[in-house]
């Protein structure tokens, strides 16, 4: 059963890990600079431009409601293999091609 309240990622969290580092605590982090300030601060991926349920649809069935994030997790899973191919065949197989569209 799907929780009412989701945090739902504006940036992939798959995505966001190759541009960040693993804290001590061993969780995903990424360096962030907001304009006006005159630091970065350091950020887990994890809580990084979340939003509480942006992405569900106006919809009474939870499933039903939850569609676009699902579909979202499905390819974003397949992400790091495709950079993996991509490194290994430097070329694009046709379901890379489908995932990349998508992503």
């Amino acid at each position: 059963m799907e929780p009412e309240f989701q945090n739902q990622h504006k940036l992939s969290q798959i995505y966001l890990k190759q541009f960040g580092y693993i804290g001590e605590d061993n969780e995903h982090y990424v360096s962030v600079y907001k304009v006006g300030e005159n630091k970065t601060q350091n950020i887990k991926v994890k809580s990084f431009t979340t939003e509480v349920n942006i992405f569900d649809l106006p919809l009474p069935d939870m499933k039903d409601r939850r569609l676009f994030e699902n579909l979202s997790s499905q390819l974003e899973s397949r992400y790091p293999k495709v950079i993996a191919n991509l490194q290994n065949q430097k070329k694009l197989i046709p379901l890379d091609k489908d995932v990349l569209n998508n992503f």
